[in-house]
């Protein structure tokens, strides 16, 4: 493919965005067979709000966040600046919401389950605590006006490593939690209803990140610089 050439990024794009529509369904459709989403912050069915909220927020909002200069080439840098900070600002406080809305759910149970003793935890949590450092350094660094250009030059390499790593683990953190929910619920074995939605939202998922992954490592989707930036 020769440099620069973008001719089949956007049927990739909007497939890797019917891959999000795909996930945002299933995860509401699962939640659905496990319980509902009460309208209450009822601690028996509020866990049903994590992975929705999980997954909405570090897999779709933050996988079309990493994707926005590509996707929005054409539009000037300022611009694309303020749509890549808001899109992490919304993901950063519905995370938090759903973070809330998992150690609810084991705290005011009767007996409370414990916290934070699976990998599924260890690895959620760091990816959310990463994505909130990662949404501090790069506001400071790019958004406000006192950062030094040389500054913000030496650290965009890193910012754009720790965006990809970040999202690689929280990709990581919802296919061990699908893994460990349908293992809680028994049977998964038999592949009960519930088993068989959390699986192939499971690949879905997977499917999205991939698409993210091929359209943010190709060189020749890269967004060149406009006149004006």
């Amino acid at each position: 493919m020769a440099a620069n050439d973008t001719r089949f990024f956007t049927p990739l794009f909007v497939v890797s965005q019917l891959f999000g529509v795909a996930v945002i369904v299933l995860v509401r459709v699962w939640g659905e067979t496990l319980g509902g989403f009460p309208k209450h912050w009822d601690a028996s069915r509020v866990f049903n709000w994590h992975p929705l909220l999980m997954i909405l927020s570090l897999i779709i909002i933050q996988g079309d966040s990493i994707l926005i200069y590509r996707a929005l080439r054409f539009d000037m840098k300022p611009r694309l600046k303020i749509i890549h900070a808001v899109l992490h600002c919304i993901a950063l406080v519905v995370a938090i919401i759903g973070l809330k809305a998992a150690f609810d759910s084991h705290n005011y149970k009767e007996p409370p389950i414990p916290n934070m003793y699976s990998l599924h935890s260890w690895i959620g949590l760091t990816a959310a605590v990463l994505f909130g450092i990662q949404f501090l350094v790069g506001f400071a660094s790019f958004s406000l006006p006192y950062a030094k250009p040389s500054l913000r030059k030496m650290l965009m390499p890193l910012h754009v490593f720790g965006g990809t790593a970040i999202f690689i683990l929280s990709i990581l953190a919802v296919l061990t939690g699908i893994v460990e929910k349908n293992v809680f619920m028994g049977k998964y074995s038999e592949l009960p209803k519930p088993a068989v939605i959390g699986n192939v939202l499971g690949l879905f998922v997977t499917l999205f990140g991939v698409s993210v992954f091929y359209l943010l490592s190709n060189p020749s989707y890269k967004r060149v610089a406009l006149q004006g930036d």
